[in-house]
């Protein structure tokens, strides 16, 4: 596949990819712009490689099927049903039973009063290479729109439970749940990603392949203009949002549970 924007000079490059974020913005999600052309947007008018963009979490990213189902393992997680995932090393338990129990590096917990655990972990919008390719040519505009601007990225919880014990089981209500979602905004220089190209039909002198409804964009194209000044990676972080009532639902946990 050809490289069609390798020997354009950078401000050209740029140009493309700004007309490229306005024709993604014209494909509502929700009746919302995409968070696609506003991160891209907003990482070509970047020059702060530290600078956060910070943003309410859009409808279809609170409700994608990525993010419920890995809100339903922190629950697993913070009632000690699943071992918790951590980015090197070793999955391990956490959660209620080992503060239970008081188990390193837990100090032990009093139910008599309220717990607050934290706990994040990656969320990857694409279930390996064929639901990437499912998404790319069969998803919908939301999953499409998460993969695009997000991909991979973390996502948290903050939870206060109480509890009331009953003999070695422990009754455990979550008081409040909420959640929030953050990335970092850059690129794998060796990728490339096949998308509508804007200037498809244009009559502009600066236009790339006028002829070609899609085109493949090479990432090391960014990195020449993160090189150049005309653009720079950054932060992304969501507003919090709370958890829904599914995950705040009453449970049981065994103070004595065995783990190994």
């Amino acid at each position: 596949m050809t490289d069609c924007l390798s020997k354009l000079p950078e401000q050209q490059v740029a140009g493309w990819y700004r007309r490229l974020a306005d024709r993604i913005a014209l494909e509502k999600v929700g009746g919302e712009e995409p968070l696609a052309s506003r991160f891209l947007r907003f990482w070509l008018d970047n020059r702060d490689s530290n600078a956060v963009y910070r943003f309410t979490a859009p409808a279809h990213l609170q409700t994608s099927s990525y993010v419920t189902s890995t809100l339903q393992f922190h629950r697993a997680v913070f009632l000690t049903e699943k071992k918790a995932r951590f980015t090197g090393r070793d999955s391990s338990w956490a959660g209620i039973v080992p503060r239970l129990q008081g188990r390193s590096p837990y100090t032990t917990w009093d139910v008599s009063r309220p717990l607050e655990m934290n706990y994040e972990c990656l969320v990857e919008v694409g279930d390996g290479l064929f639901d990437l390719v499912r998404i790319q040519q069969q998803g919908t505009a939301e999953e499409r729109d998460l993969l695009t601007a997000l991909r991979g990225f973390q996502l948290g919880s903050r939870v206060n439970v109480t509890g009331v014990r009953q003999g070695t089981k422990v009754q455990i209500q979550f008081s409040s749940w909420v959640v929030w979602a953050r990335d970092r905004y850059d690129w794998d220089y060796s990728e490339h990603f096949t998308v509508p190209n804007p200037d498809y039909k244009s009559k502009r002198a600066d236009a790339v392949r006028p002829g070609d409804q899609m085109l493949t964009v090479y990432h090391r194209n960014a990195e020449r203009l993160e090189k150049a000044n005309l653009a720079a990676p950054f932060n992304v972080l969501t507003n919090d949002w709370p958890g829904s009532a599914s995950l705040k639902g009453p449970a049981v946990v065994d103070s004595q549970k065995r783990l190994d």
